[in-house]
């Protein structure tokens, strides 16, 4: 029965919730901050409520959600209506379209909007796979969302690895132009968000302040300011296992952000002032791991030219050229190395852009051309803004011709005195001597005008390498002030004022116009104002905008402050132009101006890197440019500032940056600037600046500050190699370079709020002194490890736990600098330019006893090296007194001295002798000093090399193989052990009286040890099993050796008794496993046989089974470990289909490491040797494992053929064959292998798997190959990414050739139309060539398919055989020999007549062609084409109206009839007797002509007596 609810009951209901609203623990957003609270205040917002101390937020706000769809897939879409009406300023969007994407793994996107109307989206195109048909599998995040018209409040959940991670809190706000999200982080440590003058790396939790991000001039002083750029992206670390996760705010509108503990964990509270809220969220097991996602996905940071790495010199205030020439050759006198030298504004003529001051810069060019000569390289500085001296500096007059300006975005906002000519450009003041205009960046015709600007005053000023832009937040003087300072004392006050309206008043200002430094109290303080615009046609908008049309003064007057954002989108421009307002681009400004100066390096430089440092940056910025940290001032705070601002800036993908050594404003001291010096030495952008105003400061200034500055910069110098490969790493992969020790020990939480000292990658660690308190004393917080000083070579701590230690460091000193052990660092002799370090061989620095390294080496500055494979890479390998340089790409002409020349060995002993390459180095070639062992070498980089230390007689233990030691020993233990037992009868009594049995499955070949010998071993065990585990790394091999057989003979002696002994023991053998010396794995591999046979199955699955899935990634040594046990056990224990579904587990199996695949197969072998007995659940995980073994180790490798053997071994043992194993297990491993083939690679490796499957049969079976041919087709499609289509093409070829016809058939239309056409088709590139060939040699499979009708191959065969006969002419041999073998087929294929005439002309012309082609079976392809061309023709064909085509023809093909090659020739007879068939008479006339002029004229005798019967009756 119905039941009647009268209204007046749910409005009386509502109005009781209302008024129960309670407070939530946010703070209310007021426009004047939390200082302005009041009940008063607070009751001006009905979504605030005074607690009677503070404004909160009333938990009234948010949304619910309504509806959900697509719940299955990647993406998932959620309806969310707001909760109620209460609001802070009004324009609250009711309905809310949310968006869940999971792009890949460790990555996926929360993008609200408004579901009403379009609102304003960063153009900014971030590299994210695009969602696929099915959601990504096994994701290490988990996103928990409420259900479909819940009435609670929403809220979403984020967890990582199974827990919980982060929380969307349900007090979202979201009006027209406020946006309020608080996430609350199952985490306490918080970094990242900027650009910040933050203090500490790591968020003060408690401080909880709230920072403003909006780009500005405004140099770092010391209160909560945002500086030059917009960075909104963050990373938490979650526990002690170093799990972590990074949240990107992608916005460009005025930001802040508050970091807070929010009950007892960290929150972050994010508002912006427009645009969507759109949060990307990265995961990984480590920072480093996050932090790759994240610079993967906005872009990878540019490689910066080698010159570029080393010591950079600057000044504002330079005098003219000759003062530049006195200070650099003040510091090359004073040993100072130098790569580049900067001019700031001071060389422009009356400070304009693209102008040289003619009294003191005149000879700028003939200075470009001196530096250039040394070695050094000149940048010059850019200011954005270009002066309105009309008629007199022609860039402004080419730029207003070009119309490239900001301009206001309505007419009505120009102010009445507009200068003349400045049309309705927004005209600020900045350092010319003139108003200024602001090009924008957004237009491609600026990016043309700049352009064009950059190469006109580059060809005048000689040419320089280096582009310094500056002032492009943008920044402008004295806005809505009275007038700039600078503003000239002789003309009436003016300054740029900003309208009084929405756009920029907005209702919330945000923390930037709180700032004590924001003169005006305005958005638009010391920039341009935010009712400008832009016209984008550069960079591609996610989604259409809308276009914002300002009203006029008295419409806004009385339709309130929505009215502009509400206005028609009747004005829209065309999609391939947007209007952008600077309210919402601001942040951008900097970032189009890098993009748009890199377009303009590309020309002007012709293909080299170059220099470019920007100030204002956004999320990419640095995939163009690097960037310095603005003017800093001459303080130790601000030295300690800049760490952390390198920390941040390399989270923030831009990894080439530094400060202004020794500091921009203020007068620095001697001492300040020494220390500073020897910090900046390893800024990765080194550069020493200051103002006009301040003293000298360049490190000559002082001899103190210039000795400190030639050690600190000759080590840099001689690091600049590695350095360089960790600039290569980032380039490549997006990894960081420098880092915090937090970041590379994320597992030692006593590291997370380290900011103090910092790593070179994980190999170098500085220690600098940034303290005026404590200017020789530093305290160093050592890591884990071994780490030796690099001042001198020593090790300088050893620890398993983080440590710290104090340095007593006087002035004369270096600050302390630590190579890690485990690391191997390739150097170079360090020089006074990289120029001149670049022409000297190499050194390497192996420190400890296991180390790896590598190089990265190319010509230093072109800019496609990496991208055309155009570089040097090796790696170096130390372990066991070995050390192996194994080089991937041996072009070594990039080097002037391709060798290794010296080689420092750190914390080895002293050898007796060391070979190279087998060859023993002369002694006087090797030094051993103060723990340091130099081996002077001569070896080519190109090639691989082993040297090998041997050590000293000393350092080897007894080692007496005789018998009668052996019998004397056995012997004497076997006394001991009756001694023992007699001395301890009583307490043994039991066992002595009733003795236990051999365990089970007892090895047959060992005897059993009495029992006194086992009690004696057992009671020893626990004191000598440290001391054993301790020797088991150690340096010697024979000591190795010996402590292996010890342990063996101790748990032969231990029997049950090793179970309690199991989680110490497991560690060391499984690392022993990978010992260099094969008689030490031989004894592990032997004693992990009696823990098989001795431990029980709980024991055993706990401690070596389990941890194989757990934690961090299994290695190829627990596996192998693994294997020896199960060898080792009698076959009724550990259940076989529990380890096979272990080890076969993805995560597992799916390894390149060559050692894991051993394990894998290992642990199979042993599975497998039960034979009969192996349960039938365990088929299917080995079958799968074996597969993926196969498809991830090396075609030609011993593995695969290991792999390929136990398939077989697997198949016996159901009694089956291989052809039915395959039929049986192959169909759903390839069905499981192609869920997430929309996502794939070339490098994924289900990929490589199912590769791999369709590779264990010549010939797979058809259940096989009948759901595999449309996986493969599908990743041929020209979408997808060409390594992948590569790799699928030549399988689906090779299918395709033993597919049966009746399976192939209905795929051939679409392969052919969807796959093989698109991908015919001429794009440059080599990967593109060879996609080419590989689809005609698909193309040609397809063509063998037996009685195959035309129909069946293309609808298309016009269009088809075109875009072969297209590639008749490619570079690539192969390409040109199929395609005139897919012609022959294609046309023979066709019906006759049934092809475009005209397109059968060029057809031939194009084969005969080739008929001259380079390569000999090209030639005879060609020519054996022919005929079926004129079959082709058709009947109808008449040879009479195309006599002039049959001419050319037949004089072609009669060249090639006296050919050196007689097949050759006999293939010109055919095909002229078939173009006879078209017109005898015209092929006789031309024979006749030719015969005269054959060296032998009997082909065309034998040609005319073929023809001459067809020629009478010919046409």
């Amino acid at each position: 029965m119905a039941l009647f609810w009268p209204r007046w009951l749910t409005a009386l209901l509502v109005g009781i919730a209302a008024a129960a609203a309670g407070p939530t623990p946010l703070e209310c957003p007021l426009p004047d901050g939390p200082g302005s609270a009041s009940p008063a205040v607070c009751a001006r917002y009905t979504a605030c409520v005074w607690t009677g101390t503070s404004c909160r937020l009333t938990d009234r706000v948010g949304y619910r959600v309504q509806k959900t769809a697509g719940n299955r897939g990647p993406t998932r879409h959620l309806r969310l209506t707001k909760l109620t009406d209460a609001t802070l300023f009004g324009g609250d969007v009711q309905e809310l379209a949310l968006t869940v994407t999971r792009h890949d793994r460790q990555r996926m996107r929360l993008t609200f909007r408004d579901s009403a109307r379009p609102r304003y989206e960063v153009p900014l195109a971030l590299d994210l796979p695009s969602p696929g048909v099915r959601a990504p599998r096994r994701t290490e995040y988990g996103i928990h969302l409420p259900g479909q018209r819940s009435q609670e409040p929403f809220s979403v959940g984020v967890s990582h690895a199974g827990r919980h991670a982060l929380r969307v809190l349900p007090q979202l706000t979201y009006s027209d132009q406020f946006v309020e999200v608080t996430l609350q982080l199952a985490a306490q440590d918080v970094y990242g968000m900027g650009e910040n003058n933050h203090d500490s790396f790591r968020h003060d939790l408690d401080a909880a302040i709230t920072w403003p991000i909006f780009a500005r001039d405004h140099p770092p002083e010391s209160a909560r300011e945002n500086l030059y750029g917009a960075h909104p992206f963050f990373a938490a670390i979650e526990d002690d296992s170093g799990r972590s996760f990074g949240v990107l705010f992608l916005s460009s509108n005025a930001m802040e952000y508050k970091v807070f503990r929010l009950n007892g964990t960290a929150a972050v509270t994010f508002r912006t002032v427009g645009g969507i809220l759109d949060m990307c969220l990265f995961f990984g097991r480590s920072p480093l791991e996050v932090l790759r996602q994240y610079h993967l996905t906005i872009g990878r940071p540019a490689l910066p030219s080698y010159w570029a790495l080393g010591f950079q010199l600057s000044r504002f205030g330079y005098r003219g050229t000759d003062d530049i020439r006195r200070i650099h050759a003040r510091n090359r006198a004073a040993g100072i190395p130098q790569d580049v030298q900067y001019s700031d504004i001071d060389y422009m003529d009356t400070r304009r852009d693209f102008t040289v001051q003619p009294k003191q810069f005149g000879d700028l060019a003939k200075l470009v051309g001196e530096l250039r000569g040394e070695g050094v390289h000149l940048a010059l500085i850019y200011d954005p803004a270009l002066a309105i001296d009309f008629g007199s500096y022609p860039p402004v007059d080419r730029g207003v011709a070009a119309d490239v300006f900001v301009r206001w975005c309505n007419s009505s906002l120009v102010p009445p005195d507009q200068c003349v000519g400045c049309r309705d450009y927004v005209v600020g003041y900045v350092w010319p001597q003139n108003k200024t205009l602001f090009p924008d960046f957004f237009q491609s015709a600026t990016v043309s005008w700049w352009t064009d600007e950059m190469r006109r005053f580059s060809e005048m000023a000689g040419g320089p390498d280096g582009f310094w832009i500056d002032m492009n937040e943008p920044s402008n003087f004295g806005t809505n002030m009275d007038k700039p300072f600078n503003w000239p004392n002789n003309l009436p006050p003016w300054s740029l004022k900003c309208p009084q309206n929405n756009i920029d008043s907005p209702p919330y200002p945000t923390m930037y116009v709180r700032d004590p430094d924001n003169e005006s109290k305005r958005l638009s303080d010391k920039t341009i104002c935010m009712s400008t615009k832009h016209i984008n046609d550069v960079f591609p908008a996610p989604f259409t905008r809308p276009a914002y049309r300002h009203p006029g003064s008295s419409e806004r007057r009385h339709r309130g402050h929505r009215a502009w954002r509400k206005h028609s989108l009747a004005n829209q421009p065309p999609q391939d132009r947007q209007e952008l307002l600077h309210y919402d681009t601001h942040n951008l400004y900097g970032w189009s101006e890098t993009h748009a100066t890199r377009r303009a390096m590309d020309v002007v430089l012709g293909g080299r890197r170059g220099l470019l440092v920007g100030r204002s940056t956004f999320p990419g910025a640095g995939r163009w440019a690097s960037h310095w940290f603005g003017d800093n001032t001459a303080r130790w705070n601000d030295m300690h500032r800049s760490v952390v601002r390198m920390f941040e800036f390399g989270m923030f993908g831009i990894p080439h940056v530094g400060a202004d050594i020794c500091g921009f404003n203020g007068n620095t001291t001697e001492n300040l600037c020494l220390r500073w010096m020897q910090l900046g030495a390893f800024y990765p952008f080194c550069r020493n600046h200051n103002t006009d105003d301040g003293i000298e400061q360049d490190p000559a200034a002082w001899p103190s500050v210039a000795a400190a500055s030639r050690d600190a910069l000759g080590l840099r110098y001689r690091l600049l190699p590695y350095l360089y490969t960790l600039m290569y790493h980032a380039a490549a992969f997006g990894a960081t370079v420098v880092r915090p020790l937090a970041f590379e020990f994320p597992t030692q939480s006593e590291l997370r709020g380290v900011d103090t000292q910092f790593l070179w990658g994980s190999g170098v660690m500085v220690a600098p002194i940034l303290s005026e308190q404590s200017q020789t004393r530093v305290q160093v917080t050592f890591p884990p490890g071994d780490w030796f000083d690099l001042r001198n070579g020593s090790l300088a701590h050893s620890s398993n736990v983080t440590t710290a230690v104090t340095y007593d460091v006087p002035l004369s000193q270096m600050i302390p600098v630590f190579a890690r052990g485990g690391a191997a660092l390739p150097m170079q002799p360090n020089a006074s330019t990289t120029a001149e370090s670049r022409r000297g061989a190499f050194w390497l620095g192996v420190f400890g006893r296991r180390a790896r390294g590598e190089l990265y080496w190319d010509d230093g500055e072109s800019s496609d090296s990496l991208d055309s494979g155009r570089f040097y890479h090796c790696f170096f390998h130390f372990s066991g007194g070995v050390l192996k340089t194994l080089v991937d790409s041996a072009q070594t002409q990039w080097m002037e001295t391709p060798l290794l020349q010296r080689i420092m060995f750190h914390g080895v002993p002293k050898p007796a002798s060391v070979t190279a390459d087998g060859t023993a180095v002369p002694a006087g070639q090797i030094r051993y000093e103060s723990g340091v062992l130099t081996v002077t070498v001569q070896l080519h980089m190109g090639k691989d090399h082993v040297v090998q230390l041997y050590p000293g007689k000393e350092s080897v233990p007894l080692r007496d193989g005789a018998s009668s030691v052996s019998e004397r020993a056995e012997q004497l233990w076997e006394e001991a052990g009756r001694q023992y037992l007699a001395e301890n009868e009583e307490e043994n009594r039991q066992l002595i009286n009733y003795p236990a049995p051999p365990p089970d499955g007892y090895p047959a070949q060992y005897s059993r040890p009495p029992l006194g010998c086992r009690l004696l071993a057992q009671r020893c065990f626990c004191t000598l099993l440290p001391g054993a585990v301790a020797d088991l790394t150690d340096w010697v091999a024979p000591t190795r050796l010996k402590v292996a057989q010890l342990l063996h003979v101790l748990v032969l002696h231990q029997e049950t008794a090793v179970t309690q002994h199991l989680q110490k023991l497991v560690p060391p053998l499984t690392a022993a496993l990978g010992d260099d010396e094969q008689e030490v794995v031989h004894w592990v591999t032997r004693t992990a046989e009696l823990l098989g046979c001795f431990v029980p199955d709980s024991a055993l699955t706990e401690v070596v089974l389990k941890p194989i899935t757990g934690e961090g990634a299994s290695t190829g040594r627990q596996l192998l470990l693994l294997a020896a046990c199960l060898r080792g056990r009698p076959q009724r224990h550990l259940v076989a289909e529990q380890v096979a579904e272990t080890v076969s587990a993805r995560d597992v199996c799916q390894s390149h490491e060559p050692e894991r695949q051993r394990g894998l197969l290992a642990v199979t072998a042993a599975l497998l040797d039960s034979g009969p007995d192996l349960p039938t659940g365990a088929v299917p995980p080995l079958f799968a494992l074996l597969v993926t073994v196969a498809g991830h180790a090396d075609s030609e490798s011993e593995t695969a053929d290991t792999a390929a053997a136990l398939l077989s071994r697997l198949a016996e043992v159901g009694g089956r064959s291989e052809a039915a194993l395959l039929s049986e297990l192959g169909p759903p491993l390839l069905q499981r292998l192609a869920e997430d083939a929309e996502l794939w690679t070339a490098a994924s490796s289900d990929l490589l798997t199912l590769l791999a499957l369709l590779r264990c049969s010549a010939s797979p079976p058809e259940p096989l190959l009948r759901p595999s041919l449309p996986v493969l087709a599908a990743c041929c499609r020209p979408d997808r990414p060409a390594p992948l289509r590569l790799a699928c093409f030549s399988q689906l070829c090779r299918l395709v050739t033993v597919c049966p016809p009746a399976v192939l058939r209905p795929l051939l239309h679409s392969v052919t139309d969807d796959i093989v056409a698109p991908s015919l088709v001429w794009h440059p590139g080599r990967s593109d060539a060879a996609i080419r060939t590989a689809a005609l040699a698909l193309l040609l499979a397809e063509l063998q398919v037996p009685e195959l009708a035309a129909a069946e191959l293309t609808a298309d065969h016009e269009k088809l055989l075109t875009a072969v006969v297209g590639l008749l002419e490619d570079e690539s041999r192969k390409t040109r020999l199929f395609c005139a073998r897919a012609i022959r087929s294609l046309l023979l294929l066709t019906p006759p007549g049934s092809l475009p005439v005209q397109l059968l002309h060029n057809t031939t012309t194009e084969l005969l062609k080739r008929l001259d082609d380079t390569d000999g079976e090209v030639r005879l392809c060609a020519a054996g084409a022919v005929p079926a061309l004129v079959t082709a023709l058709g009947p109808d064909y008449c040879g009479q109206q195309w006599r002039g085509h049959v001419e050319h023809f037949a004089q072609t093909l009669l060249v090639f009839l006296d050919d050196a090659d007689e097949r050759l020739q006999q293939l010109a007879y055919e095909a002229l007797l078939s173009v006879g068939r078209l017109n005898a008479a015209v092929v006789c006339e031309q024979t006749s002509v030719h015969r005269d002029k054959q060296r032998s004229p009997a082909r065309c005798d034998q040609l005319l007596r073929a023809l001459t019967p067809a020629g009478a009756g010919g046409q």
